[in-house]
């Protein structure tokens, strides 16, 4: 996975050049920096070895760039600096795509969605699975 591959550079950027920051700027920079995990959503061929390496990832570069120690949880610092942790960024990715693939006004888009083999697909699986309240499209 590219992305985690791509964390390590940012990661040593971000704490490098800005550790001595305040924590508002801190915020701002991580949001800028990782926020953007492209086309998460269409992870769905990948082990859960390799998404817990991103998580993982995501999570030591946060403590890294705000000091945390290894013993403390990130959920409740997480909550204070209102920060979404990587599942809820993949949450909104998948929520955000699934609206817009059925919002779309494109014939051929709309004829994929409503057939049998969008939803027997592994990417449609996984979106079940990470909303299991939401029938796929």
């Amino acid at each position: 996975m590219r992305y985690v591959k791509s964390l390590h550079p940012r990661r040593n950027m971000l704490i490098s050049r800005f550790k001595t920051c305040s924590s508002g700027i801190k915020v701002k920079l991580f949001r800028s920096f990782l926020y953007n995990a492209f086309d998460c959503y269409l992870w769905s061929t990948y082990k859960q070895y390799k998404h817990k390496r991103v998580v993982v990832g995501f999570n030591n570069i946060y403590r890294n760039l705000f000091g945390i120690l290894w013993g403390e949880s990130l959920s409740a610092i997480y909550v204070n600096n209102k920060i979404d942790s990587f599942a809820v960024l993949v949450r909104k990715n998948v929520y955000s795509f699934k609206t817009r693939l059925g919002a779309t006004s494109n014939l051929l888009v709309q004829c994929i969605v409503s057939s049998l083999f969008y939803y027997h697909s592994s990417c449609c699986a996984r979106w079940t699975k990470i909303f299991d309240f939401i029938i796929c499209l």
